[in-house]
């Protein structure tokens, strides 16, 4: 699957209370910023997953992200 972002593309991003299945969140991770897709909501964090499947850096390697780590949601791509 080709990346719904591209690099050279800037991003907006809302903050919100909660985020939902399939919701782009950007979220810090060991002082580096990350744009994915939530695939699982649980009590301690989120599951996510990047839309190039082969080579993404998601929670498979990471772990499930913790809420505070999470920056907002993607609202539009520049």
């Amino acid at each position: 699957m080709t990346p719904t972002i591209k690099d050279g593309q800037y991003v907006l991003v809302r903050k919100k209370r909660a985020y939902r299945y399939n919701d782009i969140i950007v979220f810090q991770y060991d002082q580096r910023y990350y744009i994915k897709r939530v695939q699982a909501v649980y009590k301690k964090g989120y599951f996510v997953l990047g839309d190039c499947f082969n080579s993404s850096v998601d929670s498979r390697t990471l772990g499930c992200i913790h809420p505070k780590n999470v920056i907002g949601c993607v609202f539009a791509i520049i």
